[in-house]
């Protein structure tokens, strides 16, 4: 499990992995979490 700013990073690689296995609906839910853990970081964090 990855805290902070590298959640952000392993939720967008489980995406991609999962997308290049055609493993749409997955990717898409990794997606939409990596998508919450960026509005959590807030405006100050890249």
């Amino acid at each position: 499990e990855a805290h902070g700013p590298k959640a952000v990073a392993e939720a967008a690689r489980k995406a991609s992995d999962l997308e290049q296995e055609g493993k749409n609906e997955q990717a898409h839910t990794w997606r939409r979490i990596e998508a919450a853990l960026k509005l959590m970081r807030g405006p100050h964090e890249k």
